[in-house]
């Protein structure tokens, strides 16, 4: 059996955690593999964050060719160095000093020259580098609190926020070999800043009309700020008034990508992803039939809202599609959305007593009515209105917890109960 060779030079960076938040310190260590001797006399590593929009556009003309046109934007976060290795240095004593035949030998143009350093002048060792082995180096650094965003990372192209640390090689100033590993990071998105995004329930929604009758469609969310890890509790009611029986209805989540471009014009390019969704908990919906039904559907480890002005905007929407056709959602005839927040902190609890004190700071308090204000907070938490299987978590999951979720719960509509045809 054939197998591909390992390149004669690895390098594994080994991280002390799976992801990392602003203001965290990185320590990892620099796992060198050498087959062979390596030449090297300097090795540096350099922490990065970067972020980019960037894509291809197929330019089409009348002729039978045609050009493709790249548009980009990069947004340098920050950038760090260290020397974290050095070739070690032989210390030269004083020059001799040279003799008048000395002097008379070297002025002969026959004369081989040797190499003659001045005095107080450093001689790098005839080998420099590393034997044939493994090799560890740590290295440490420290991810900035201010300007840090969440990373993202969108197929090969689009947009990208990435962290990462490189290894660089040198051999007299050149970059003999380079090594790369991305961290991930997430910034803190704390959505008890914003009562009203967990405090308030939102609902659409929308009908049909056509030559086979009405079909209309509610989705009602008990909430609107999530993190991942969360069941999304959407109720969904469908009414059939038409001829044909629904059997696909599933709620999915739609993350919505911009990226912005300033290179060789301004430009922006929008994309959607969109999770794997609930199935329909029916056979089918009949004509003349109304199901409601709570959809089963956490949230994956997506990454949080952020907008970068003028570069990358994220958003998300909760999505329910509902069609005739069972296990086609591109076949869908109507479609309802409701925008949702995605963070890292959710409120720890629904209880008045026990909501963080940014929730209370948002009602003034005065010495004369703070019970009032008290009460005022308590009917702002009842607004949240959630059935007992929909309340806040006591502790929302972080995102090493969900980092090995899959980012699309698998649940095809395509296994159906057994029913008999109308």
């Amino acid at each position: 059996m054939h197998q591909s060779a390992q390149p004669p030079y690895r390098c594994y960076i080994d991280t002390d955690k799976q992801a990392y938040y602003p203001g965290d310190k990185v320590t990892c260590n620099a796992e060198l593999t050498f087959d062979r001797k390596f030449n090297c006399d300097e090795i540096i590593a350099v922490f990065t964050g970067e972020a980019r929009a960037y894509w291809v556009d197929k330019q089409v003309s009348e002729k039978s060719l045609c050009r493709h046109k790249m548009f980009y934007q990069k947004k340098s976060l920050f950038e760090q160095k260290k020397t974290i290795w050095q070739a070690d240095l032989i210390e030269i004593g004083k020059k001799k000093e040279s003799s008048l035949a000395d002097i008379v030998r070297f002025a002969s143009p026959n004369t081989i020259r040797p190499g003659n350093l001045l005095p107080g002048e450093k001689k790098q060792q005839e080998f420099r580098g590393f034997e044939a082995g493994k090799h560890m180096l740590p290295v440490e650094f420290e991810i900035p609190e201010d300007g840090i965003h969440s990373s993202l990372e969108v197929d090969e192209e689009l947009a990208s926020i990435r962290y990462q640390i490189e290894i660089l090689c040198l051999v007299d100033g050149r970059i003999a070999k380079k090594f790369h590993q991305l961290l991930h990071v997430f910034a803190h998105k704390d959505l008890s800043e914003d009562m009203d995004k967990l405090g308030r329930s939102a609902s659409s929604q929308k009908s049909l009309h056509s030559k086979i009758g009405r079909l209309e469609a509610v989705l009602t969310l008990p909430k609107t700020g999530f993190t991942p890890g969360e069941p999304l509790n959407a109720h969904v009611s469908v009414h059939n008034m038409t001829s044909n029986s629904v059997k696909f209805a599933s709620v999915s989540i739609v993350k919505k990508i911009t990226a912005i471009a300033n290179q060789p014009s301004y430009e922006f390019k929008e994309r959607e992803d969109e999770t794997a969704g609930s199935i329909l908990p029916f056979p089918k919906i009949q004509r003349g039939e109304r199901k409601e039904w709570i959809a089963q559907i956490h949230v994956p480890a997506l990454t949080p809202n952020l907008c970068m002005e003028d570069l990358i905007h994220v958003n998300y929407d909760a999505n329910i599609s509902v069609g005739y056709e069972r296990g086609k959602r591109k076949s869908a005839v109507l479609n309802i959305r409701i925008p949702i927040t995605i963070g890292t902190v959710a409120i720890e609890s629904s209880g008045a007593d026990t909501l963080p004190v940014k929730a209370f700071e948002k009602i003034p308090l005065s010495s004369e009515d703070s019970s009032g204000a008290k009460m005022q907070l308590r009917q702002r938490v009842t607004l949240l209105n959630l059935a007992q299987s929909s309340t806040l978590p006591s502790a929302p999951p972080t995102y090493e917890e969900v980092m090995g979720r899959s980012p699309a719960y698998p649940s095809l509509d395509d296994s159906p109960l057994g029913y008999s045809e109308r």
